[in-house]
Formats: C-alpha cells, sequence, structure tokens
C-alpha cells in the first residue's frame, strides 16, 4: 500500500509544498484568508483531476470539493522549540494495522485557547525534502474532523520558533479511501481542546 508521508510530498508540489511557499513571507501581498482560500481551491483541483488522486472515479464524478471551518487567525500560533537531543526514534501504528517508524525532533510549545499545550513535531527517518511532520488529534475529532486525526508539514526552521497553523490542517489520504496506510498520531499529541480550524470530514457526495 502506498505510504501517506510518501504521497504527502508527492501532493506537495501541488497542495503541502505550495502553501509552505506561500506562506514563507515571499508572497505575503496577498491577504492571509485569500491565500489559504486559494490553496483550497488548488486542492479540489488536484483531487478531482491528479492521476495521484486518492479519489475514485466515482467519486471523482461526485465530487463537490473538500469542506473546511472558516480562516481564523486565532488558530495560527507561534510555537517555541525545545529540541529532543536523544532523537528517540518511535513506532506509530497505521491505519491498516501496520506501524510506521519516525524520529522526534522536538517539542512544540504554545497557547491558543487560553491553554498552554504542547506536541511533538517528528521527522521521517529518511529525511525528505527537509519536511517535519506533525500529526495531531483534538476535540473535532471523529466529530467534525476525521477520527484518525489531522496532519501539518513544516520546513526545518533556522531558530528556535515554529508557526502552526491550524487552518491549514489536512486529512491523510485514509480520510478519501481505505487503500493507504496513515500514520495515526500518538497520544502525546492528543489535545483536549476543540481545533476548530482547516478540513474537516470527507463526506462522499
Amino acid at each position: 500500500m502506498k505510504n501517506t508521508r510518501i504521497l504527502s510530498i508527492t501532493a506537495g508540489l501541488v497542495v503541502v509544498g505550495s502553501i509552505i511557499y506561500t506562506f514563507s513571507g515571499d508572497n505575503n501581498v496577498i491577504p492571509y484568508a485569500e491565500r489559504i482560500q486559494k490553496e483550497r481551491a488548488d486542492k479540489d483541483t488536484y483531487l478531482l483531476t491528479s492521476k495521484e488522486s486518492p479519489l475514485s472515479e466515482e467519486d471523482k464524478r461526485n465530487f463537490q470539493g473538500l469542506s473546511y471551518y472558516p480562516v481564523n487567525e486565532l488558530f495560527k500560533v507561534k510555537a517555541s522549540l525545545e529540541l529532543i537531543p536523544a532523537r528517540e526514534i518511535v513506532t506509530m501504528p497505521t491505519s491498516d494495522g501496520k506501524e510506521k517508524r519516525y524520529r522526534k525532533f522536538a517539542n512544540a510549545r504554545f497557547e491558543l485557547k487560553g491553554k498552554m499545550l504542547q506536541l511533538v513535531v517528528y521527522e521521517p527517518l529518511q529525511k525528505l525534502d527537509n519536511l517535519l511532520f506533525l500529526p495531531f488529534a483534538d476535540g473535532t475529532s471523529a466529530l467534525e474532523t476525521y477520527g484518525a486525526g489531522r496532519y501539518l508539514d513544516f520546513e526545518v526552521p533556522d531558530g528556535d520558533e515554529l508557526i502552526i497553523d491550524f487552518n491549514l490542517a489536512y486529512n491523510p489520504y485514509c480520510a478519501y479511501s481505505d487503500k493507504y496506510s496513515c500514520p495515526l498520531p500518538p497520544r502525546e499529541n492528543f489535545m483536549s481542546i476543540a481545533i476548530e480550524a482547516g478540513e474537516k470530514n470527507y463526506l462522499k457526495n
């Protein structure tokens, strides 16, 4: 089976990669919410037209676009990073009962909704395009958002801070098809608060 991390890199040239580039500061003449809306429209186009799309041909015929929360800058936070010196290797279970290994990169600490929170940021054992991986679950999981959690990707930062924008949170491909093997967020990345930002549940029409 395909692995979600590999396909997220492949699709990233259209979706994740363009998001990282767009929000790197080189294209900030476009209003923030408008930029995100454009990325969402680009992803819809990708899912509908790409040969690498996880949607079946039947799904594509009925596809009317993904569902998202409204863009809300409350969910764009600055996190302080505490690098993990030992770079512990952890094994994450996947949606199809397999396992995927990652290396812990840093603890990201930030404040949101009046609470101090911490998430662990990971890196693949085989470094791909200098990207970090943040799987998480929250109070919306299995209700308004995908029950097996959502993902964020980042470029490795130069310093000890990281901008975490939950408006960019996206579903793994196994949310669209059971053909894929997707890492499940570890318990340490479960948040009790609701993250009403980013991609919602995918509902077939």
